[in-house]
C-alpha cells in the first residue's frame, strides 16, 4: 500500500463554513452537473452520517478530498453506504482516495455494521479499480431510483 505523504491529514465531520467552496469544487470534479451545496446541508449530513475529509498542511489545511458514510439501520441489520468520494485532481495518484476509502471503512467497522455499499459510474475506472483492490465486490442487481415530484 502506497504510503501518503506526512502533510495529508484525515478528519472526520470537522467542514466548516469556509470550507464550503472547496465541497462544492469537489462535488463539481465528481459529478459537473452537481448543485451548490451550502453549510446547512452538510451540518445535515455531519448530524446523520460521517464526512471524512483529507486536508493539506502545505496547503493551510484546504480540503482536498472527502467521502461520505451514510448509515442505515433497517429491522435485521445494521450497514452503510458510502457516497461521493472524491480528491481534488490537483492531488490524485497520491493514495489519498485509498487513505478516505480506508478512514470510512474502519468508521463502518467500529459503528458496528455489518456490510457497506457504494455504487461507482462506470466510466470512473481508477474509481472502480481502486474499490475493488480494497475488497468491494460488484453485485449483480437491479438499481431502481424513485423521483418524487
Amino acid at each position: 500500500m502506497k504510503k501518503i505523504p506526512a502533510r495529508f491529514s484525515v478528519g472526520e465531520n470537522d467542514i466548516n463554513a469556509a470550507d464550503i467552496p472547496a465541497v462544492n469544487g469537489l462535488l463539481k470534479q465528481l459529478n459537473s452537473s452537481a448543485s451548490e451545496i451550502d453549510y446547512k446541508k452538510i451540518k445535515e449530513v455531519m448530524r446523520y452520517g460521517v464526512i471524512m475529509t483529507i486536508r493539506d498542511s502545505a496547503q493551510k489545511n484546504v480540503l482536498i478530498g472527502m467521502g461520505t458514510l451514510i448509515p442505515l439501520r433497517k429491522i435485521f441489520s445494521f450497514s452503510g453506504t458510502i457516497e461521493d468520494v472524491v480528491v481534488s485532481e490537483e492531488c490524485r495518484g497520491q493514495g489519498l482516495g485509498r487513505k478516505i476509502m480506508q478512514a470510512l471503512l474502519d468508521k463502518s467497522r467500529s459503528l458496528g455494521m455489518k456490510c457497506v455499499d457504494l455504487t461507482s459510474r462506470p466510466q470512473r475506472k481508477i474509481a472502480n479499480q481502486l474499490y475493488q483492490s480494497i475488497g468491494f465486490e460488484r453485485r449483480k442487481t437491479n438499481v431502481y431510483r424513485f423521483f418524487n415530484k
